[in-house]
């Protein structure tokens, strides 16, 4: 919008720059892109063991789907803050309880992991080495 100079650019200019401007420049450019960089660049640079590389790697992923789910946030809910007619903002807020409640979606983030906890306890896709009696020494 900004290449084509349309009309709409100065009311997306005040979201990002107002509205979502944490959740834009914050979470998703300097916690979801920036801080991943730096820890997987600086774990390679150090020359660090290799638990600890894992974990700041997995901490690096982490940072990464928190910084894809603040775009997916401001581009869902920032589209929907701005009046068709351009004239300004409406609002937001997230409820706790309800349907569509933070308390029911962080449930459904949670069902996979129950689900695959109670499949692996009954059928556990490892296999478990049988134990061997000791071995004797054989003296000649």
């Amino acid at each position: 919008m900004l290449y084509e100079s349309e009309e709409s650019w100065g009311i997306i200019s005040q979201l990002v720059t107002q509205k979502i401007n944490v959740s834009y420049f914050g979470v998703q450019f300097i916690m979801g892109s920036v801080l991943p960089l730096f820890v997987l660049g600086g774990s390679e640079v150090i020359r660090l063991k290799e638990p600890t590389r894992t974990a700041f790697t997995f901490m690096s992923a982490l940072l990464i789907l928190i910084g894809v789910f603040a775009m997916r946030w401001n581009v869902v809910i920032g589209g929907q803050l701005m009046s068709k007619s351009l004239r300004g903002f409406t609002s937001y807020d997230p409820p706790l309880w309800g349907i569509n409640g933070i308390v029911v979606a962080a449930g459904f983030v949670a069902l996979p992991f129950v689900i695959l906890a109670i499949i692996t306890h009954f059928l556990p896709p490892w296999h478990e080495e049988p134990k061997l009696p000791p071995r004797r020494k054989l003296s000649f």
